[in-house]
């Protein structure tokens, strides 16, 4: 169930782009999958942190939880620098994909998220910390308000501030920094 609303961001990216033209659609299409591999590494950094979590739960050793939290961070942060360094290779990694007629427009999309992987990891590493201490209620519903979120703020980049493709990433960041500072709380 979960899996149906995190894939709502590529699905209202994707629709509000393709009512751009064509080249922008593909462009996405060439993009979805480098931005789930950002949030995909925030997911595995959130299930490592909390089996070291359960297992100090288990041992009684309350206090070591926090250290384990922070490591998680910590690893967050790592996994980030490396990606804002990657952000140079994007046109490379790209034209390896197939994105050779669209390359600029994957980058005008790419770029701010590969500039901002903070906002994506520490979201997945918060949602996976909530999922493991079985609150899935929660997390389902803030992965419900952000997608409300980016389906409203995507035609609002894209046609009122006439962002283009670069619009819907920025959305698709924003909507992720409003549910990340929720949780951080």
């Amino acid at each position: 169930m979960l899996s149906i609303f995190e894939a709502g961001y590529s699905f209202v990216d994707v629709f509000w782009v393709s009512q751009m033209n064509s080249e922008s659609f593909f462009a996405i299409g060439v993009a979805v999958p480098l931005v789930t591999l950002i949030g995909n590494f925030g997911k595995s950094l959130g299930v490592g942190t909390n089996s070291l979590i359960s297992r100090e739960i288990g041992e009684g050793k309350i206090d070591s939880t926090y250290n384990s939290i922070l490591h998680g961070i910590i690893a967050c942060f790592v996994v980030g620098c490396i990606i804002i360094l990657s952000t140079a290779f994007l046109p490379n990694i790209l034209i390896l994909m197939g994105a050779t007629s669209s390359v600029d427009l994957s980058m005008q999309y790419l770029t701010p998220i590969f500039l901002c992987p903070f906002v994506f990891l520490f979201y997945n590493l918060f949602v996976s910390t909530l999922q493991a201490e079985g609150n899935s209620r929660t997390t389902t519903i803030i992965l419900i308000f952000t997608n409300i979120l980016n389906l409203i703020l995507d035609p609002v980049f894209i046609f009122v501030f006439n962002w283009g493709v670069m619009g819907v990433s920025c959305a698709t960041i924003l909507s992720s920094l409003v549910t990340t500072i929720y949780l951080l709380y």
